[in-house]
């Protein structure tokens, strides 16, 4: 194998032959091989038989020369450029990332640097597959996270969802409660007037009351003398007593007809409040994963048919006005606390 040349080692525009994967290229080449054997030619120290032989020394000598420094001038040319192409690659790296004492390392050995920092960035991404895989953090229970991965909201149809939509229903399921009274109430009182006696006219007094203030007790003092509720207007509580005694404790046809419409015209009003908060309510519902029937009990009463209880023949007359000078009206609004509420709200202010 050819070796080297001492003679050049430290000379300006010399090689370093620092960087071995340039070497053997540069002892594999064919020109520097020549040139070699020419020189060592032309330095043949045997006596010459005649001056061409001699200038035939001398001129292998230069030629040999010639190819040696372009061999040498190519190996300068390529550690140079090897050198700018490991500043470029070691200038790429991220120092944060890399131990304490690579920087000097890299002013010293550029070489030896960039290979340190491949194999210790692989040794780093190595221990990092080695690690256990870290579980994955779990939403609190009746909880999922968004595609954010962080932010939590209520799993639909979980334990939690069926508690807000039970909070969500609170004043749908009073509202309907109330409603199913004023049926009751309703159904009792018109069989009571159709029996037009002084036992029936008292039972519809009681019913009335019942369906004015559901929930509430009626005594016997409020229905004979009618003073002590304030419920419905003090006229229409007057004109019943008065009724009541001047025609011997029987209201008559007119005032048993008038009684019974205005109890259908009570329990529709509260059925058309429950049917207006349960459309209110229905998406805070689906949201969850409900259907409102499956929360409020008993929702099929709002298919009742009021109209089948009546005095006399049933009147399919609508929007009947009972309020006269009775402070009674037919306007119908929505629950007031879930109307104004938002989710949030709403469930503080029905847990509160």
């Amino acid at each position: 194998m050819a070796t080297i040349p001492r003679q050049m080692l430290g000379l300006p525009n010399s090689p370093s032959f620092r960087y071995k994967a340039l070497n053997p290229a540069y002892q594999s080449d064919p020109r520097r091989i020549l040139g070699q054997q020419l020189m060592q030619q032309g330095s043949s120290s045997a006596p010459v038989q005649t001056p061409l032989q001699g200038l035939g020394r001398l001129s292998s000598a230069l030629v040999g020369a010639y190819l040696q420094k372009g061999a040498v001038d190519r190996q300068v040319a390529k550690e140079s450029a090897y050198e700018d192409r490991l500043t470029n690659a070691i200038g790429n790296l991220d120092m944060s990332a890399m131990p304490p004492g690579f920087d000097a390392l890299a002013q010293f050995d550029k070489e030896k640097a960039l290979n340190f920092a491949v194999n210790y960035g692989m040794q780093k991404n190595l221990a990092e597959l080695k690690k256990p895989p870290i579980k994955p953090k779990e939403p609190e229970k009746g909880f999922m996270f968004k595609d954010d991965g962080k932010t939590q909201v209520v799993r639909p149809r979980s334990s939690v969802a069926f508690s807000q939509a039970e909070k969500f229903t609170k004043p749908i399921i009073k509202d309907l409660g109330k409603f199913k009274i004023q049926i009751n109430a309703l159904k009792n009182g018109a069989t009571s007037a159709n029996q037009k006696n002084a036992a029936g006219d008292a039972g519809l007094i009681f019913q009335f009351f019942t369906a004015l203030d559901p929930g509430s007790r009626v005594t016997d003092g409020e229905v004979q003398l009618a003073k002590a509720s304030q419920g419905y207007g003090e006229q229409f509580k007057n004109e019943i007593a008065r009724v009541w005694k001047s025609e011997g404790q029987l209201l008559g046809d007119k005032m048993r007809g008038q009684i019974v419409t205005i109890m259908r015209n009570l329990a529709e009003n509260n059925k058309s409040t429950v049917n207006l908060s349960l459309k209110s309510i229905k998406p805070r519902i689906n949201s969850l994963g409900y259907e409102p029937n499956e929360i409020v009990p008993d929702l099929n009463f709002l298919d009742f048919d009021l109209e089948q209880y009546s005095y006399g023949q049933p009147t399919k007359k609508k929007n009947i006005d009972v309020s006269g000078n009775l402070g009674f009206g037919n306007e119908v609004t929505i629950t007031p606390e879930i109307k104004n509420s938002t989710d949030q709200n709403l469930i503080l202010q029905l847990t509160n």
